[in-house]
């Protein structure tokens, strides 16, 4: 692609003009590839629900397992202050381990190919983290507690990027056309579904019967399992002389000259901290607003999965009849909406609070399902863009970068979290701080939409470059 661009009026049509159905990729392949979302979801969604609860229960007879600490300008933080600030300082330490994995996996050359060695060694070590988190030393408030749940986060963190990242970057290679990236991102968001389902739904079940280590040990089994599964669905869609071979520096310049990655970068970070700031008060929610235990989690969650997965064909069905592009900005309008009137729920006269909360819970499933569907195959077009202008494959340094900034959002959105909790109360005496959660969320999602809708105009097809050969297909992964 040469150095000419079109005006933003014709960008704009370009960008929300249909292309013709091309699906060339098998089901199969589809189907396991797709599975590794269930993996990946899992330990993400359980920790966003757990890890703060674990340690800072709201409930007086749970124990707390961390203390109170005293720090200059902060002040005293409460123990679920600390459980925010030890989640997000552990992001913000591993930030950025996800471009140098992504470009080592785009240059990586062994006989199982770039990105299977990564998944297939990351992933055992990521699983026995994941149980440690549920196993601290001291059964009261301890900062032993707090010392080893940060190392061990940070060894939960780098296993995840190194099994995740290649992963994640295998999607413009496994999809070529755009009808089988939003396919295919639509399979990875079902079975995303059916992880938030174990990490959501099932989890309260599991720690339930068989206590937060025995939850852990289940679920960590599966990640492994779906992983596995993904990697011999991706393995051998492109060719291998279309890695790339820039220079880390280079290459990290590079993805950062791109204007539409930038742009689609940001508005995605400000959602997914709008959405992780959600699925933290999801246990506050429950517990200090609507009244109920724990045990009560897993149906608010259970009825936000069945709306959101009874969504994805129509989100499917939207993007392919309005483009990617625009059905991204209609899901993102819908919940700019939506978020703030979390704020509100148990406030509506003559209907029981209950009801009221798991209405709000479950409707926001819908619109939500679209912002788990565009935003892979969108990323894929960005990639494609890029290998126009650059003549290399650099899907790991793309996913890459962009999970270091989500990992920024998500840190953020922990601290915000936590300190918005301590603040302004996370009990049922004093239930401020969970309410003022859905408002904050609605800013961010705002924020995210004018951005992408201003100046996002790739257009819903951009052609890959190099071409991928037949004789090629199946000699890498």
């Amino acid at each position: 692609m040469s150095g000419e661009h079109p005006s933003p009026a014709a960008a704009a049509a370009a960008a929300d003009t249909p292309v013709s159905p091309d699906r060339g990729l098998p089901q199969w392949r589809r189907l396991l590839y797709a599975n590794g979302s269930l993996g990946a979801t899992i330990n993400f969604q359980t920790l966003a629900l757990w890890l703060v609860f674990f340690y800072a229960p709201t409930e007086a007879d749970l124990p707390t397992r961390l203390p109170s600490l005293t720090l200059p300008l902060l002040g005293t933080l409460a123990p679920v202050a600390l459980a925010g600030v030890i989640l997000g300082v552990g992001r913000l330490v591993e930030i950025f381990d996800d471009p140098l994995i992504g470009h080592w996996s785009d240059n990586f050359r062994s006989r199982w190919g770039r990105r299977a060695p990564f998944v297939l060694v990351g992933t055992p070590i990521m699983s026995i983290a994941f149980v440690l988190i549920w196993l601290p030393p001291d059964a009261g408030a301890s900062y032993l507690n707090a010392v080893l749940l940060f190392i061990v986060l940070q060894v939960l963190f780098f296993s995840t990027t190194v099994a995740n990242a290649p992963y994640e970057a295998w999607l413009p290679e496994v999809a070529v056309t755009s009808n089988d990236r939003v396919s295919l991102s639509a399979w990875k968001s079902l079975f995303g579904v059916i992880g938030a389902a174990l990490a959501l739904v099932a989890s309260p079940q599991l720690v339930k019967w068989l206590g937060f280590a025995g939850m852990a040990i289940v679920l960590g089994a599966a990640t492994m399992l779906s992983y596995y599964l993904a990697v011999f669905g991706a393995a051998g869609r492109r060719a291998r002389g279309q890695r790339s071979n820039l220079d880390l520096w280079v290459a990290f310049r590079a993805t950062l000259a791109n204007r539409p990655f930038l742009i689609f970068a940001a508005s995605l970070v400000l959602f997914n901290l709008a959405l992780n700031m959600l699925t933290q008060m999801m246990p506050y929610f429950v517990v200090a607003i609507m009244g109920q235990s724990t045990d009560q989690v897993s149906l608010y969650v259970g009825l936000f999965l069945l709306v959101m997965l009874a969504s994805l064909p129509g989100t499917v069905a939207l993007g392919q009849r309005w483009t990617k592009r625009r059905a991204h900005i209609a899901c993102m309008g819908v919940l700019a909406l939506y978020f703030p009137f979390q704020f509100f729920a148990g406030y509506v006269p003559g209907i029981p609070t209950v009801i009221q909360g798991l209405v709000y819970i479950a409707l926001a499933g819908a619109p939500i399902a679209g912002l788990f569907v565009f935003p892979n195959a969108l990323l894929a077009d960005v990639i494609d863009y890029d290998a126009q202008l650059t003549g290399q494959r650099r899907e790991g340094m793309y996913f890459g970068v962009l999970s270091t900034i989500n990992k920024l959002a998500l840190a953020l959105s922990s601290l915000i979290f936590g300190l918005i909790l301590g603040a302004f109360g996370n009990t049922a005496a004093n239930p401020l701080g969970i309410r003022l959660i859905g408002p904050v969320a609605g800013v961010a999602v705002v924020l995210g939409l004018l951005i992408f809708a201003r100046g996002y105009t790739l257009p819903d097809q951009v052609k890959s470059a190099p071409a991928r050969t037949a004789s090629a297909a199946d000699d890498a992964g």
